[in-house]
């Protein structure tokens, strides 16, 4: 398999969400440095994509696009082969353009150019993990700590703003469903005029998401679950999730999906941590 195709398809199998420019470059240049047709089952994912992509856009522009690249014909041809069946049904309702770091941080500067005194705030929630380029996904919000500062709260006006302009909302999320702790490793994001931003520990956040019933939060953890240290969240799981435990219903959340992540049928233990 050429490396282009391998691009591909490591985008697309590892990517719960998928940006529709980042889907069409590697498409478009997937057959560049092969002269050999792709198998059958890539050239499926080719010709589906661009299905995906011309939804997404406009036909126009997609064949444009194909046209333009070195192996514009060969992928013309792979298009316009008529399938025999549908192999990834879930590409075009996962391209959406993922929020970057630089969009958080453009939305956090706006914000504090209306605040006159000063505010300390902690981000959680999946900016957490874009900011650590752990996540690449679309987010609607800004998730704050506990609370939103009532400086910004009460601030209406400066909220509708913030989402007209950067297409984000400013909420929060409740610290009871953290690991101990969790308030002595965040990191500092930066100083934007008179707020003070600081960011939770990504394990932590990934630990919290472990004990919750939601898919969207699964998927978050199955997506980074890769790209950080497990064994630093096999410990924190095991020192720090004490108080997570007492509910019956996320400790039984917690231990499907750390067995469906490890194929373990126990959570971390102090025990087995000694």
């Amino acid at each position: 398999m050429s490396a282009g195709i391998e691009n591909l398809w490591h985008y697309t199998k590892k990517s719960t969400q998928l940006s529709p420019d980042t889907l069409l470059r590697l498409v478009v240049s997937c057959l560049c440095d092969t002269t050999q047709e792709p198998d059958e089952r890539s050239a499926m994912l080719i010709r589906e994509s661009l299905d995906a992509l011309a939804k997404a856009t406009s036909r126009q522009y997609i064949a444009q696009r194909v046209e333009q690249s070195p192996s514009g014909e060969r992928l013309r041809a792979i298009w316009l082969d008529e399938p025999e069946k549908i192999g990834f049904p879930t590409l075009s309702e996962r391209l959406m353009e993922p929020t970057t770091p630089q969009v958080l941080v453009e939305c956090l500067r706006d914000v504090s150019a209306r605040i006159r005194e000063p505010v300390s705030v902690v981000i959680c929630g999946s900016s957490a993990l874009i900011f650590k380029r752990l996540l690449v996904r679309a987010t609607d919000d800004i998730d704050f700590i506990d609370e939103v500062p009532g400086v910004l709260r009460n601030d209406h006006v400066l909220l509708a703003e913030i989402r007209d302009r950067h297409r984000l909302s400013l909420a929060h999320a409740a610290s009871h469903y953290l690991p101990s702790g969790w308030d002595q490793r965040t990191w500092l994001l930066g100083q934007f005029r008179q707020l003070t931003v600081k960011v939770i520990d990504p394990i932590d956040l990934l630990v919290g998401k472990l004990f919750s019933r939601r898919s969207k939060d699964f998927r978050d953890v199955r997506d980074c679950w890769n790209l950080i240290d497990q064994l630093v969240m096999r410990q924190r799981i095991a020192m720090d999730t004490k108080a997570l435990r007492e509910s019956a219903d996320s400790t039984e959340a917690a231990q499907r999906n750390w067995y469906v992540l490890t194929g373990e049928e126990q959570l971390p233990s102090l025990e087995a941590s000694a």
